[in-house]
């Protein structure tokens, strides 16, 4: 008889600060700007044809506050084309460098267990996969991930997605200890914009990034049977078992998805169809948040929040009262 699969451990977070940020913004523009934002490594101007005329994008890559602002006055609040939100765990501060590594692979054990985008993401989460350096990518429905791998959650091309990984490197180079961390991102790009309501990049500082897209980063403490008592004691024994043994092979991937919204793809009702044979039924089973982790990571969005609309609200003010000079 095989050993059963270890515990999935706790998340650590008394050991973990949370912290959110932009990775990047992409907005576009009906001409390229690029005396006032010549191409670097973090502004970059590609251009797409969509109709008669070509449409010019420029991405800001870690942008700080005041460098999205400054997007916001030179091309006039332009439109949002994509955004990418991260929430980060990162070793608390005097963490030692020599027991940094081990902490972010206990996390990222930890949260890959538990990351359940799934039920919030605009377009659903029909096509998830694993994807490392080589290879395609591997469901992770029946087992759990490796940190070298990249864990999406949804089709790029449907306009909403997330992912999470160990973030080792960057720009195809490895990071120091000191500037790793687990990630979980959410992209929202075209048609994901448009029904989430970030039209214009000011909408990023006023629209609501915490109410709009903080239950996307949903954290599961841990699973539970779904109203005991229709059941006999025999029963609800026989569903724990199954629920334990599902939960330590696979967390909370081994369990279904809500249903697929009505504008989800093809290839993401398909990809849900290969899966659904082995997933336990949420009619079945609840899926418990981990209230400490949403707090966490709802006061880092928030702090993220603050900072854009206090820099939108005093650069805007003084630049309305400089034109009437």
């Amino acid at each position: 008889m095989p050993e059963p699969a270890p515990p999935i451990p706790d998340l650590p977070l008394h050991l973990l600060e949370v912290r959110a940020c932009l990775d990047y913004v992409k907005v576009a523009s009906p001409v390229r700007l690029t005396a006032v934002f010549p191409r670097t490594r973090r502004f970059r101007w590609t251009s797409e044809d969509r109709g008669s005329a070509p449409t010019h994008l420029l991405t800001v890559h870690d942008p700080t506050s005041q460098e999205l602002h400054r997007v916001f006055m030179e091309l006039h609040n332009p439109p949002l084309f994509e955004f990418e939100l991260s929430v980060d765990f990162w070793p608390a501060t005097g963490t030692p460098s020599a027991a940094r590594k081990d902490l972010l692979k206990l996390t990222f054990r930890a949260l890959s267990a538990r990351f359940r985008p799934d039920d919030e993401l605009k377009f659903g989460a029909g096509m998830k996969a694993a994807h490392t350096s080589k290879g395609s990518g591997r469901p992770f429905h029946e087992r759990l991930p490796a940190p070298n791998e990249h864990l999406i959650y949804g089709h790029r091309g449907e306009g909403h997605n997330a992912k999470l990984y160990f973030k080792q490197g960057d720009d195809g180079e490895a990071l120091p200890i000191e500037s790793q961390r687990v990630r979980l991102e959410t992209r929202v790009r075209g048609n994901g914009c448009l029904e989430l309501g970030f039209q214009r990049l000011g909408d990023l500082a006023d629209r609501g990034l915490r109410r709009h897209l903080c239950k996307v980063f949903r954290i599961v403490d841990r699973p539970e049977v779904r109203r005991r008592s229709r059941f006999s004691a025999e029963r609800i024994a026989e569903l724990e078992d199954q629920m334990e043994t599902a939960w330590r092979r696979a967390g909370v991937n081994a369990f279904s998805p809500g249903p697929l919204p009505t504008d989800a793809s093809a290839i993401a009702r398909s990809a849900a169809r290969f899966r659904e044979d082995r997933l336990l039924s949420l009619a079945l089973y609840r899926l418990r948040r981990h209230t400490d982790a949403h707090e966490a990571i709802g006061q880092a969005i928030r702090r993220l929040e603050r900072q854009l609309r206090a820099t939108f609200a005093v650069k805007t003010a003084r630049s309305a009262s400089a034109s009437m000079l």
